[in-house]
């Protein structure tokens, strides 16, 4: 949100000029005034400031005056004012490549002396990625990102030697911009078990939850929870019963875990369990769903801003179709399963593909999913959503992607953009697809391509910084058939989107990314070449700017 103007008043001042690292102009002003009532000297005041991080050129726009000023690095000024003018200074143009430069709070009024503190930040990727796996480990795959508020946590499947497969993990500070040196939070693997299927989540109250599957040398997979840096089975199947797949895990803001994952019973068939923590104790494993006579899948979860868990999952509906249920816990009990997709002759494409939640802070839900479109000659999925509110309960079904029978949409996820905006993105067709849903009024945008280049475009990430300036991330095959990370920046300037940017080098398919973003810190992981990469998109005192690779669709 840009901070709130002053309004000019009406006494006429003389033109006044600009000067700094470039050229100005008047952008299309005849006159070139200044004005205000409040002026009662002849001073002549100045708006000057620092730019950090920048690479190349950047234009400035003073919002009153209407005027402009090209910048590099270093000092700028904006000269001419008078006591009791009002100034902005904004981006007259989106920086170049993938940069984001900051402007919040560059406004106020001239108090009879130059303001001198109108600082500037530009941010860019960093010039190269980071390993923060070990250098000794045969395989680390699965990276997981969380923060909670001072560091960014990642966790991954590590294999060492001698040793089987591990739980890893590695901080990264966000006030020095470092990861640690070696890896830290490893839980090694004992008597032949082995640690997949990793997840954390955080909160900025420095609450901490990893999730993962361990598999014993004999008896079915189990669930594992660490929590203050103690690993707890939260779940040990029955003997005779299946194993722990598909988990699920979310926090809220007092540290509350709620874990949902399938289990399959003695005679085979999956269904979904949870288990609460309540931020002392774990409640225990519990089924959720009744259904005992249809297969269930691929749970997901989430919390409301008031403490309530939502969980959400795919289950076949006895009807040759998989349809999506939800409930909703109060940290007690869980509402009986409603089933959300009400549409007739499709199936929902989740087996192994969770829906997606997303809340506002209101409480409200927007639950997102791939859904079949009934052609049973074109095997084609389209994503569909549905809101809910504690009023109306869920409203009907609808389609997000319009397209035609033949694409597939898969990897659907929902993110917050804002209080009450919901991100959305999927792949579909070979494209990485976003639109923006709103749970005001309900509906979702048309959708919009971020990455178009048709060598197998999948996986999508999301992230957005508080300006609204949002990085896409995902697979894509590169021009030799290798799989890499891409990126694309979006500049909520102009609705300006870069070009898209290799962000990896590998020469093998990447296995598992993530992206987020905490204090003016985009941070992305992947797998490649089994080891853990990282890349910060950050402010650096130096860039060598962004590296073009291939152009997608745009906004």
């Amino acid at each position: 949100m840009k901070p709130l103007t002053l309004p000019l008043l009406s006494v006429t001042l003389s033109a006044f000029f600009i000067s700094g690292c470039g050229s100005s102009s008047d952008s299309g002003s005849s006159s070139n005034q200044n004005t205000s009532s409040n002026n009662t000297s002849t001073s002549s005041y100045d708006l000057s400031g620092t730019i950090t991080g920048l690479d190349g050129s950047l234009e400035l726009k003073e919002s009153q005056s209407g005027k402009t000023l090209s910048v590099t690095d270093g000092s700028f000024k904006f000269e001419g004012f008078s006591n009791g003018d009002t100034y902005e200074i904004t981006l007259a143009a989106a920086p170049t490549g993938q940069q984001i430069c900051s402007v919040e709070g560059l406004s106020g009024s001239i108090n009879e002396a130059s303001v001198s503190n109108l600082d500037i930040n530009c941010r860019d990727w960093e010039d190269s990625s980071t390993q923060i796996s070990s250098s000794t480990a045969t395989e680390s795959i699965n990276p997981d990102l969380a923060s909670n508020g001072t560091s960014v946590l990642a966790y991954w499947e590590s294999s060492m030697p001698l040793q089987g497969e591990q739980l890893a993990g590695n901080a990264y500070s966000l006030s020095t911009s470092s990861w640690n040196s070696s890896p830290t939070g490893t839980y090694p693997g004992t008597g032949g078990q082995t640690r997949d299927q990793v997840q954390i989540v955080a909160n900025t109250s420095d609450n901490e939850t990893v999730i993962y599957l361990e598999s014993p040398t004999s008896g079915s997979d189990a669930l594992y929870a660490v929590i203050d840096s103690s690993s707890t089975s939260i779940h040990d199947p029955d003997a005779g019963a299946g194993d722990v797949t598909q988990a699920a895990v979310a926090m809220d803001s007092q540290g509350h875990t709620l874990v949902a994952f399938l289990q399959s019973d003695a005679g085979g068939k999956p269904s979904i369990y949870y288990n609460y923590h309540d931020g002392s104790s774990w409640s225990g494993a519990a089924k959720l769903e009744t259904d005992d006579t249809n297969d269930a899948y691929a749970p997901a979860v989430a919390f409301t801003a008031d403490g309530k868990g939502v969980a959400a999952w795919a289950q076949d509906n006895g009807s040759l179709g998989t349809s999506i249920y939800a409930s909703i816990y109060n940290g007690t009990s869980w509402t009986s399963p409603t089933e959300v997709d009400t549409l007739s002759g499709g199936y929902a494409n989740a087996a192994t593909q969770a829906p997606a939640i997303n809340v506002s802070d209101e409480g409200d839900l927007l639950l997102v999913w791939a859904q079949g479109n009934g052609q049973a000659s074109s095997h084609a999925t389209n994503l569909y959503a549905a809101f809910y509110t504690s009023a109306d309960g869920w409203g009907t079904p609808f389609e997000v992607d319009a397209s035609s029978n033949t694409q597939v949409a898969s990897y659907p996820q929902a993110y917050d953009y804002d209080a009450n905006t919901s991100q959305v993105i999927w792949a579909q067709n070979n494209q990485g697809l976003t639109a923006q849903c709103s749970f005001t009024t309900k509906s979702c945008e048309t959708p919009k391509v971020f990455a178009d280049s048709g060598l197998y475009n999948s996986s999508p990430v999301w992230a957005v910084d508080g300006a609204g300036n949002q990085v896409f991330a995902w697979k894509q095959n590169d021009e030799s058939g290798n799989q890499q990370v891409y990126s694309r920046r979006y500049h909520q300037l102009g609705s300006n989107w870069s070009d898209a940017m290799q962000m990896s080098t590998g020469t093998q398919d990447i296995e598992g990314m993530d992206l987020l973003h905490d204090d003016k810190t985009f941070m992305l992981v992947w797998a490649s070449d089994n080891k853990i990469q990282a890349r910060a998109h950050r402010q650096t005192s130096t860039t060598s700017g962004s590296q073009v690779i291939s152009k997608a669709g745009s906004f």
